[in-house]
């Protein structure tokens, strides 16, 4: 699993880091993994682990002097979720934690166009709710009851159209730029047209991270976890158009 650590507060405020593996350190002194200010003095030298266990991160007190704390309660040993935080010593540094699903070892080239496909979680839900709809319609005008007929039809147009908006919001990177096609339009953005690389995290129910390459003429927003291999997504954009994630 890949873990990105945002400090929240702290010395190292607004800084983000990434890492892989399946035990990070954190704490003050210099050999940590993840390391906290030097002058975070509620924060101990050997504060906490982080350590994967099966399919799951735990986040582990290694006995520091001002404990570690989670939604305000002091914590010997915390099951983490992504983007879940927490506060090393009583008013100390605050991090969050982001697991994002592992890169495979072979990427794609850029030299042909690589598709990466949007995986369209709620696509077939609407598709057949659609079909339902329109086997109502069916029904109602053989049994000639007309009332229902018009929602019914306008219904299974309506999801029938998000439906196929939704198996077709695919995003395809090669050498000329990064394309975003949907149903209804299409946007390329050129290589050396890529002005910024922007992430953040939604809020609300839709909820979790968000992308935006912005280029000169026009903005690509999408969402890692929307699309299959999605972090390889963000992460060949990186590289491609030499720009960072801020």
């Amino acid at each position: 699993m890949r873990v990105v650590v945002s400090h929240l507060s702290g010395a190292f405020q607004g800084k983000r880091e990434l890492f892989e593996g399946d035990r990070l350190t954190i704490g003050r002194a210099r050999v940590n993994s993840v390391r906290l200010g030097p002058h975070d003095t509620v924060s101990s030298s050997k504060h906490a682990e982080l350590i994967a266990e099966r399919d799951h991160y735990v986040l582990r007190d290694l006995g520091s002097t001002n404990g570690t704390f989670s939604h305000g309660k002091r914590v010997e040993r915390l099951k983490l979720s992504s983007g879940d935080a927490a506060t090393f010593g009583f008013g100390g540094p605050q991090l969050r934690f982001d697991f994002f699903e592992e890169l495979p070892d072979v990427r794609p080239s850029l030299d042909e166009p690589h598709e990466f496909s949007f995986k369209a979680r709620f696509a077939w839900s609407m598709l057949a709710a659609a079909g339902l709809f329109a086997s109502s319609t069916v029904l109602f005008i053989y049994w000639e009851s007309f009332l229902p007929v018009v929602p019914l039809a306008l219904g299974a147009a309506a999801l029938g159209l998000l439906g196929v908006s939704a198996l077709r919001k695919n995003i395809t990177l090669g050498p000329d730029g990064i394309e975003y096609q949907g149903m209804l339009r299409t946007r390329l953005i050129p290589w050396p047209d890529v002005a910024a690389l922007e992430s953040g995290r939604r809020t609300g129910v839709l909820s979790g991270q968000i992308c935006r390459v912005k280029g000169w003429k026009g903005t690509i927003t999408f969402s890692p976890d929307a699309y299959r291999d999605g972090f390889l997504l963000a992460r060949m954009i990186a590289e491609a158009s030499g720009k960072e994630w801020s």
